[in-house]
């Protein structure tokens, strides 16, 4: 989602940054103390991350994990909140927090693209629950799996709608054909959805 980065006020820590930031109509982000707001989706960065819930909440029914989406914060550590597009958990929610999160998805545009490649991606690595961090293409069925492992963190990268993205750790593998379905820039066609003609009712 785009962003865009507040050079005021100075808050200490995260319990001063969810204090200054509860009831703002904006929404927030804490990274490494600076304030950044998150600006309105593009259709295909809202279209991407509904369908990908959508994908979770359906394989994951009836086992002690659910997806979370971008309401739902991750924090790390003093000076860091995060709100990714989609996360999963596999324990009871706490307020605003996501607990322990085992997936982290960002859907990427060009403003925010920069941090969740760099340093949100890096404190990511310092949660210990997290074993999945995906990133996906607004545009294209692109995405790259960052997986952790007995030796470190394994990078795959997967293209077109044919694909699927194996988390085993879940036991569920993604389609990509459902996580991108009605992205027309994705899809290369129009969407099966369609306006009604004028005068049919809705």
């Amino acid at each position: 989602m785009a962003e865009a980065t507040a050079a005021t006020p100075v808050l200490r820590d995260v319990e001063d940054f969810l204090a200054w930031a509860e009831g703002r109509g904006e929404r927030w982000q804490f990274v490494e103390g600076r304030l950044v707001m998150m600006a309105g989706a593009s259709d295909g960065h809202d279209f991407v991350t509904v369908n990908t819930i959508l994908a979770l909440g359906k394989r994951l029914e009836g086992s002690p994990c659910r997806p979370h989406g971008p309401d739902r914060g991750v924090r790390i550590g003093r000076r860091n909140f995060y709100l990714p597009d989609v996360s999963v958990s596999c324990r009871r929610p706490d307020g605003t927090f996501s607990p322990e999160p085992v997936l982290v998805v960002e859907v990427l545009s060009p403003a925010s693209e920069g941090d969740d490649r760099g340093v949100k991606w890096r404190n990511y690595q310092q949660l210990g629950s997290l074993r999945y961090y995906l990133l996906l293409g607004q545009d294209e069925p692109v995405a790259e799996l960052f997986s952790r492992g007995e030796r470190g963190w394994i990078y795959t990268r997967f293209e077109g709608r044919d694909a699927g993205i194996p988390l085993d750790a879940l036991g569920i593998s993604l389609p990509m054909a459902e996580l991108y379905r009605d992205v027309p820039a994705a899809a290369g066609v129009e969407p099966e959805w369609q306006d009604p003609a004028p005068g049919a009712s809705a």
